[in-house]
């Protein structure tokens, strides 16, 4: 069901105010003031912050994953599997709001609703890499594969991949590169026909 305007202004002002006050410090009537809305409002669309966020990561995956698909109209399957595997360097160089959540993982003081949200960007993620990975097969470019474990393979080394990305201070650059490498080299023998 698509977003009515109303939500997507909510979802918009919710990123800014996530992007400025940080995860933890966020109030209904901080999100309601930048959307200009009343709390009623807000509780028509969403039973509460949580909800909102999880509306909120759904909308930045979706936004991008479109975005890098319409990019790669005519791109063969395996350019389309490369894109998926940059996905978390994607969102997370324009959208602090999941760096933050993603990162957020690796931090001994990490509250579970972040790694709640972490996961389900995951999981829209691998959704994605199932069906590519599915249409591969079908369509010959693969070889056959467990698709949902490959997936959840891949999500698990990018994201880690990622953090490291993101913290360049704490690994070198190279090292993140190599990690890209090393995921794209065990793909490829993975999936690469006989």
């Amino acid at each position: 069901m698509p977003k009515s305007k109303k939500t997507e202004e909510i979802l918009n002002a919710a990123e800014k105010v996530y992007e400025s006050a940080g995860l933890e410090k966020v109030t209904v009537t901080d999100i309601c003031e930048e959307a200009d809305i009343s709390r009623k409002t807000f509780y028509q669309r969403f039973k509460n912050l949580d909800e909102l966020l999880e509306s909120l990561l759904k909308h930045i995956s979706e936004t991008t994953i479109t975005r890098i698909s319409v990019n790669g109209n005519g791109e063969t399957i395996w350019e389309q599997l490369w894109q998926m595997l940059d996905i978390y360097s994607v969102i997370g160089e324009s959208h602090p709001v999941v760096r933050a959540i993603y990162s957020a993982r690796f931090d001994r003081w990490v509250s579970w609703k972040q790694i709640t949200f972490a996961d389900k960007l995951d999981q829209i993620i691998q959704h994605k890499l199932i069906r590519i990975i599915q249409d591969g097969a079908a369509t010959g470019a693969f070889r056959e594969a467990n698709a949902e474990a490959l997936a959840k393979t891949v999500t698990a080394i990018a994201g880690i991949n990622f953090f490291y990305y993101s913290n360049l201070s704490f690994f070198p650059e190279t090292k993140a590169e190599e990690i890209r490498t090393g995921l794209k080299l065990m793909l490829e023998r993975t999936l690469q026909p006989l």
